[in-house]
C-alpha cells in the first residue's frame, strides 16, 4: 500500500506487549492508511514470529530485522543513529 504516512516502531523482546501496541496503532490509523515499519533489534523471544504472521495478513506492515540493537531517533527530519 502506498501511503504518505509511515509509523516506525522499534522493538526488542516485546512478544507480550506487541499485540496491544499494534491494536492501538491500527485503531488510530485506519483513516490514514499508514504504513507500519517495525524494526526488530534481534529479539530473542517470539517477537519476530508474531511479526512474520502479521505481515501475511497486512500489506502495510514491513519488518526490518537488525542483528544488533540500534536506536533510531527522529530529529527535525534527520535520522540519528546511536
Amino acid at each position: 500500500m502506498r501511503s504518505s504516512l509511515s509509523i516506525i516502531i522499534v522493538t526488542y523482546n516485546n512478544q507480550f506487549q506487541l499485540a496491544d501496541c499494534l491494536k492501538s496503532v491500527f485503531k488510530n490509523i485506519e483513516r490514514f492508511g499508514a504504513n507500519i515499519i517495525i524494526v526488530d533489534n534481534d529479539s530473542q523471544d517470539k517477537t519476530l514470529d508474531i511479526l512474520k504472521k502479521l505481515v501475511i495478513s497486512h500489506d502495510n506492515i514491513f519488518i526490518i530485522k537488525n542483528k544488533a540493537i540500534i536506536l533510531i531517533f527522529l530529529c527535525k527530519k534527520d535520522l540519528v543513529y546511536f
